[in-house]
């Protein structure tokens, strides 16, 4: 089996690039994979309009030259907004629900006014489904009765 170093001894410019650029290499040599596969999955996967406050900057690679790879992760708001509408899904049995809940507890969200004007900030065009809607009561029914 191929892992970092052998990366590294195959294209020496990757081994001083991270560990990110590392397992994205090594991926796609495992896999059978284009070498930009992953900046094409992202892309499919990212909004071209996104808002850059939906993310936070959290590092860049290389670090010791110029960057090839900025990695963002998403807010733990936009998080929660998008387990919400996700609460519509009832194929999943209650991993949105449960995400969901702990996301409201690590934002400090956990009134039903808080959890509408936090999911309208990130989707003020589209309103919560029908048993979104049932799933958010009982969601704030569970976070009443948690105490930290």
């Amino acid at each position: 089996m191929l892992h970092a170093d052998a990366v590294g001894e195959r294209n020496p410019s990757f081994a001083r690039h991270g560990v990110a650029k590392d397992a994205s290499y090594y991926a796609s040599l495992a896999l059978g994979l284009k070498e930009d596969w992953l900046n094409r999955a992202v892309d499919a996967f990212t909004a071209r309009d996104e808002e850059v406050e939906r993310f936070v900057p959290f590092g860049s690679y290389p670090s010791d030259g110029p960057t090839g790879l900025r990695v963002f992760l998403v807010r733990l708001e936009y998080l929660c907004a998008m387990k919400l509408a996700a609460l519509k899904r009832t194929d999943v049995g209650d991993k949105d629900y449960d995400d969901a809940l702990k996301l409201a507890m690590l934002t400090g969200v956990r009134d039903e006014e808080g959890l509408r004007t936090l999911y309208g900030g990130f989707f003020p065009e589209d309103a919560l489904a029908p048993n979104a809607e049932e799933r958010l009561r009982e969601l704030v029914a569970d976070l009443a009765g948690y105490t930290p």
